[in-house]
């Protein structure tokens, strides 16, 4: 059974839970809270499935964000943060330090893939 058969949302909860997926997928940290903040503020179950994983990754990520600093738990091989290292414009470019932030970050991991499984 697909994710959307399994749950019913309006079009602006399914915006909050695509870019919740989206987040754990690339590993953004800042999205993935946009996307709980925004569920939140929908007055979606944040106790519930798949909104308490959510949390739970959010406070994960959070943890190492701050030991390890922003963009650590980006990941690297997902093809938009790939093409985010590589491009010249404004508009995609970040801080080449979020990215030496996450290559330390897999260097003290055993399993990456861990950090970007699917939630829902």
């Amino acid at each position: 059974m697909s994710r959307d058969a399994e749950m019913q949302f309006n079009p602006e909860e399914a915006a909050a839970f695509e870019l919740a997926i989206r987040s754990v997928e690339c590993g953004s940290l800042l999205s993935l809270g946009a996307a709980v903040d925004r569920a939140a503020r929908l007055g979606m179950a944040m106790d519930d499935f798949p909104w308490s994983l959510f949390l739970e990754r959010r406070k994960t990520w959070e943890a190492v964000e701050l030991e390890f600093g922003p963009g650590s738990v980006l990941n690297l091989s997902h093809p938009l943060i790939e093409r985010m290292r590589k491009e010249t414009s404004d508009a995609l470019r970040r801080d080449p330090e979020h990215f030496a932030n996450a290559e330390r970050y897999r260097a003290t991991v055993a399993t990456v893939s861990e950090l970007y499984a699917r939630v829902a």
